[in-house]
């Protein structure tokens, strides 16, 4: 199966990219020309022709490979930080990512919060203050109320998901936080999770 197709060329490309910086620790004054060449040498012929019709991949990637070189490694680090926590919460992944990076898990709370929503048929629920504890109530799916076990981390548990991107954030006119599901949460929640 060709590595670049579908979902698979952003990890093919951005794995590459990260293995040619960890090879190359000199800058050359053209990177992506040095990118191509290190290609050619590691015979990824498909990656290279892949590049020869995707002039936007091409741009995109030259702009990248200009930044200083310990920008492009830590954000590479972040990509690889995000992955493994999106892919603890996948049936089959979870165990290499938790091999690979163990302190980067999407947390079980996580990954029920996205589940009672889904299961509800609701795309979003509603914080409501109204007492020690917040409470959040799915509005769409017939207006139940969302369970979670540990209250201490439910604020963690909820900004991990908003800056995954697993749900979105907005506030209402009297400033009460509503929580929307993404398409991202879906496919992850469809591919199989750990719950």
């Amino acid at each position: 199966m060709d590595p670049l197709t579908g979902a698979g060329a952003f990890a093919t490309i951005v794995g590459l990219i990260c293995n040619y910086k960890n090879e190359k620790q000199a800058i050359s004054p053209d990177e992506y020309k040095a990118f191509v060449e290190w290609l050619q040498n590691k015979h990824h012929t498909e990656v290279i022709k892949y590049l020869e019709v995707n002039s936007r991949a091409v741009e995109s990637i030259k702009q990248f490979l200009a930044e200083d070189n310990k920008v492009i490694i830590q954000k590479l680090e972040a990509i690889d930080a995000v992955t493994a926590k999106i892919a603890s919460g996948i049936e089959g992944l979870a165990e290499i990512a938790r091999a690979v990076r163990p302190n980067q898990e999407l947390s079980r709370q996580c990954i029920n919060i996205l589940k009672q929503l889904n299961d509800s048929l609701g795309s979003y629920f509603l914080e409501l203050n109204t007492g020690i504890h917040p409470t959040f109530l799915i509005i769409d799916g017939g207006q139940k109320q969302l369970r979670y076990d540990e209250p201490r981390f439910i604020e963690d548990d909820l900004r991990t998901l908003v800056e995954l991107g697993l749900l979105r954030l907005e506030y209402n006119k009297q400033g009460c936080r509503i929580f929307y599901l993404t398409r991202e949460a879906l496919k992850i929640l469809q591919s199989g999770n750990q719950v």
